[in-house]
């Protein structure tokens, strides 16, 4: 016999997506945050637009975190487009594990973002 026994109820899971969020030239902008009781992972997939349509980059951020710890766990990775100046980091911030976007350019960037979670 197979198959998948759980011992207690699965982790709630999501995909969200935001589009058109705008980050102002220079500026760090909390784009997306995950409520959460025990622990916490998520990923995101991040698609920054320059205000002009000329440049384009896309990354993954994946994250997890342990109610407990100090800091939150994550890696930004699979970066491909142009080198749009901007800084992904993942912090905890009102009991929520929150991804932030620094805008390091001197002009607008759109950000898309789809997010996958699991939490409890």
């Amino acid at each position: 016999m197979s198959g998948i026994f759980l011992t207690r109820a699965p982790p709630k899971s999501a995909v969200v997506k935001f589009f058109g969020i705008s980050i102002p030239p220079l500026t760090t902008l909390a784009v997306d945050a995950v409520d959460f009781v025990d622990h916490v992972t998520a990923k995101w997939l991040v698609t920054l637009v320059n205000s002009t349509d000329t440049e384009i980059q896309s990354y993954e951020v994946v994250a997890n975190y342990l109610t407990g710890k100090v800091n939150p766990s994550y890696t930004v990775y699979s970066l491909i487009g142009d080198k749009i100046k901007n800084k992904a980091e993942v912090v905890i911030s009102g009991g929520d594990l929150t991804l932030e976007i620094e805008n390091k350019e001197t002009v607008t960037l759109t950000a898309d973002i789809l997010r996958f979670d699991l939490s409890t």
